[in-house]
């Protein structure tokens, strides 16, 4: 039997600006018996001796706190249709440990008779049941409860300290008209802009871990992503690897060479075309909130017969740099659009532009037919690009309607899975 208890402790105000919010968790397992390994040398065998039956409960008791606060600065303005611009900061930092229950609940058992000589973390022989090095043989630290479980020889405690902080930037501008309902109002400047990373208290090398950073905006109903993360680790020259380096346990800026490499980078440009009102939330009374919700943040993936047409489009670009080695990139355009025949009838279709590659990207054209609780599709992929292993295909597919796309008066879109790249 597993058992597992999340302890909820209140959270802690300090200083009235600083939410702390510790937690603990017990988990564990119920047996019945108990187990007891010893090597037969003549054999090159593990003997196992059952204890019990007897109710053992080992446990495992977990740590947490969190900690963050909200920071506020705004710079006014008198002159302008600019008001003011407000900037807010969100850091925050977390804690986790488990310790290390492995020597309570599993054994030192030698296995075989290598005479390879297996030591700790701390340089120190394993011991074996009787409290005697282990001198030879390749050794497996096996669970006492189940033989079939096995931990690191080094100890399975966790622990480590998460860190990040994010920022929202809002300008406030007076409207153009003097007769508006409103006379000012809110502009997104940045939605998110984020950086994190986090610290392994228990590895012994290469604690820090990369530091990510992302960062989205709308501007006049263009979405703006961007990505990517940052290592703070040395690269140097290496014969055995002579393009990519060697990475070694030491930060850049002990070596004065700045503070962090850039691993890969990642930014997308993309925008929707339809008709006014056209981008309404889909609404039901028979549907879930999690059903539209769904619909709604996918609401590309669906034929929505109300919009008599829309356009698509997104330009993605991305780096991969692997330490010293040339960065890699990808550059595209892909597209999408649908036009309404009739009432019954779309025509829809999706395709791009590789531009490091010079070549169109994989195109998709669809015939949709509306038939109420049932809909119809003919797919046919003229265009397939041979680089990614794709070839042209053509299908049609018939299947039933959902109840809730009925009423939405949507339709499925196909999905098409590709290996990669564009």
């Amino acid at each position: 039997m597993k058992y597992d208890i999340p302890i909820s402790l209140p959270n802690i105000k300090l200083t009235k600006y600083i939410n702390l919010t510790p937690g603990m968790s017990l988990s564990g397992n119920v047996y019945t018996r108990e187990y007891k390994y010893s090597y037969v040398k003549a054999d090159s065998a593990v003997k196992i001796d059952t204890i019990g039956p007897a109710f053992k409960t080992p446990y495992q008791l977990s740590f947490s706190a969190s900690m963050n606060t909200r920071l506020y600065g705004t710079m006014r303005f008198t002159k302008g249709r600019l008001q003011g611009i407000r900037h807010t900061m969100v850091p925050s930092i977390s804690f986790s440990y488990t310790p290390d229950y492995t020597e309570q609940y599993y054994q030192n058992v030698r296995i075989n008779n290598s005479s390879r000589v297996t030591l700790d973390s701390k340089g120190n022989y394993f011991l074996d049941k009787d409290g005697k090095p282990i001198t030879s043989g390749d050794i497996r630290r096996v669970s006492i409860f189940d033989p079939t479980k096995t931990a690191s020889l080094y100890g399975a405690a966790s622990g480590s300290i998460g860190f990040g902080i994010n920022n929202t930037l809002e300008a406030k501008v007076k409207s153009k008209s003097d007769t508006a309902a409103k006379e000012s109002q809110k502009i997104t400047l940045i939605d998110n802009f984020g950086i994190s990373g986090s610290y392994n208290l228990i590895a012994q090398e290469y604690n820090l871990s990369n530091l990510s950073f992302t960062a989205n905006s709308r501007v006049q109903k263009f979405d703006i992503n961007l990505g990517g993360s940052l290592d703070p680790y040395l690269f140097v020259q290496d014969p055995l690897y002579p393009k990519v380096g060697r990475r070694v346990n030491e930060f850049m800026f002990s070596k004065g060479q700045g503070l962090a490499r850039l691993q890969n980078f990642n930014f997308s440009l993309g925008r929707r075309f339809s008709p006014h009102g056209a981008d309404k939330p889909k609404e039901s009374k028979n549907g879930t909130e999690g059903q539209l919700k769904q619909i709604n943040k996918n609401i590309n993936d669906y034929v929505d017969w109300n919009v008599p047409w829309s356009f698509n489009f997104s330009y993605q670009f991305s780096l991969n740099k692997n330490g010293l080695a040339t960065p890699e990139t990808i550059s595209g355009m892909t597209f999408q659009g649908d036009l309404s025949i009739t009432e019954k009838w779309k025509f829809s279709v999706s395709s791009g532009f590789d531009f490091k590659n010079s070549g169109l990207t994989y195109t998709n054209l669809t015939v949709h037919r509306d038939l109420h609780c049932w809909e119809m599709n003919f797919n046919w992929t003229p265009v397939a690009n041979p680089l990614y292993g794709r070839v042209s295909n053509y299908s049609f597919d018939l299947r039933v309607k959902s109840s809730l796309l009925q009423e939405l008066k949507l339709s499925r879109r196909n999905s098409f899975y590709d290996r990669g790249g564009f």
